[in-house]
């Protein structure tokens, strides 16, 4: 039953590009059916771990080499720097609370650690909210965990093996290999 109501989401993904507000309201959908079934268990237990820079650990749910279905477990207080992951992604809380922060990208992106943004969102999301990333170059967000929070994401694709960390008020970026993260914490 768990892997039918992931499946139904992996579907409705792939039909739409893996992002998109059909792809929102699939994740929607996906959370509510997975609450009943994961109420008396661990989603450790039907996932699989995957290393994270920022999290205290990503659990797969779908992954074929396209499109990823993930829960990222966020540790009250931790704040997520903002960066980009070159592509689009569908960000869903499945329980807690986060600040959620998205920008645009106002530049053209020809001058190396320049960025110039502006904020496209800032927002309170908690149980069932869900968030559309755009594509790049406006695939930028951030976010604070308010509480401990299981945060679903989609990703139609496989992530870039460089970050951009950005520093909105200095209008500036560094880049860094996936799987690291700013020593000073990155711009928030």
């Amino acid at each position: 039953m768990y892997d039918d109501v992931v499946l139904a989401l992996v579907d409705v993904a792939k039909k739409h590009g893996g992002y998109g507000d059909e792809v929102a309201d699939a994740m929607k959908t996906c959370m509510s059916a997975l609450r009943p079934l994961l109420a008396d268990e661990d989603p450790a237990l039907v996932t699989y771990f995957r290393k994270s820079a920022h999290t205290s650990g990503s659990r797969v749910l779908y992954y074929d080499g396209f499109l990823g279905v993930v829960f990222n477990e966020v540790k009250c207080g931790t704040i997520i720097p903002i960066h980009n992951h070159g592509l689009p992604e569908v960000v869903g809380v499945y329980s807690g609370s986060i600040l959620y922060r998205t920008y645009n990208r106002l530049d053209n992106g020809d001058v190396p650690n320049v960025a110039e943004l502006s904020l496209r969102e800032e927002r309170l999301m908690t149980d069932g909210d869900v968030s559309v990333l755009p594509e790049p170059p406006n695939d930028i967000h951030g976010l604070r965990a308010l509480k401990d929070t299981l945060v679903m994401n989609i990703i139609p694709g496989a992530l870039q093996p460089v970050r951009q960390y950005y520093y909105p008020s200095e209008s500036i970026y560094i880049e860094l290999p996936a799987g690291t993260k700013p020593a000073d914490g990155g711009g928030w």
